[in-house]
């Protein structure tokens, strides 16, 4: 059965994959290197979500465009506020169900999307709020930040 979905154009995988280097690049440059793994721990869970999404949308280009605000404007990364902001993305505000069953896909308990979908064709839409929970996806983020600071303590 060949994939319905169209592949990433070889720019978009270019951009994607650019813009991962930059979220590191930045988060050491913002001197907040225990993000890193957290960040790319979540973004992981987002994994495949972009063959869904606008290329505007896609969760890399997202956090990476987020942190560079923050170089720009110069404001410091508040944990708190810095989880929110993440949470507050657009991607956060898409949700995903397979047809068959209806089981809809948690990206924090689920794990990877590409994973979840198990190489079929899901339904995808745009939410009215962050999926799941704008205040759980924040705490998620907290608390894996502050577990990887007291880490590299």
């Amino acid at each position: 059965m060949s994939d319905p979905l169209p592949n990433l154009t070889p720019a978009r995988i270019k951009a994607r994959s650019e813009a991962a280097e930059q979220i590191a690049q930045c988060l050491t440059a913002l001197r907040e290197p225990a993000w890193i793994a957290v960040i790319g721990d979540w973004l992981g869970r987002y994994d495949g979500l972009e063959r869904y999404l606008w290329p505007e949308h896609d969760p890399l280009v997202q956090v990476r465009d987020l942190l560079n605000h923050y170089i720009e404007s110069g404001q410091p990364l508040e944990p708190e506020q810095f989880a929110g902001a993440l949470a507050d993305l657009r991607f956060c505000y898409c949700a995903a169900r397979h047809d068959e069953g209806g089981a809809r896909w948690d990206p924090l308990r689920d794990g990877a999307f590409g994973v979840w979908t198990r190489g079929r064709i899901v339904k995808a839409w745009e939410t009215a709020e962050p999926w799941p929970s704008r205040d759980l996806i924040q705490t998620w983020l907290l608390i894996r930040f502050c577990r990887a600071r007291t880490l590299a303590g």
